[in-house]
């Protein structure tokens, strides 16, 4: 249930101050489904020359059962992690969904 930043020492500090705070907020809804989850968020930052900077988040999530990835790029940081932290829960309720539905019929042909 803990969140590792590989990367972040490269932005700065308003920066971190946005994806730390986006990432604590969006962390514990994706742990509703994973509860022994961990994450790692991996950040790149291109173009660190010029006036804008253009960002790459990849998010991986481990849990005993299940592991997650997803990565987003963007020019803004707050979007790539709204965009990476919505595409890691998309992806996690999909796959809760298919695992329960499993299990449910797995029920019902032990019952019948």
């Amino acid at each position: 249930m803990a969140i590792k930043y590989v990367g972040i020492g490269s932005l700065e500090e308003a920066d971190k101050f946005k994806l730390t705070k986006i990432s604590e907020r969006e962390f514990p809804k994706l742990t509703r489904h994973l509860p022994n989850g961990s994450l790692m968020l991996i950040i790149k930052k291109y173009s660190k020359t010029g006036k804008r900077h253009k960002y790459s988040l990849h998010a991986k999530i481990d849990d005993p059962d299940l592991k997650f990835k997803a990565e987003s790029h963007e020019w803004d940081i707050s979007k790539a992690a709204h965009k990476v932290f919505e595409k890691l829960e998309q992806e996690i309720s999909h796959k809760t969904e298919i695992k329960s539905s499993k299990a449910r019929s797995r029920q019902a042909k032990e019952v019948q």
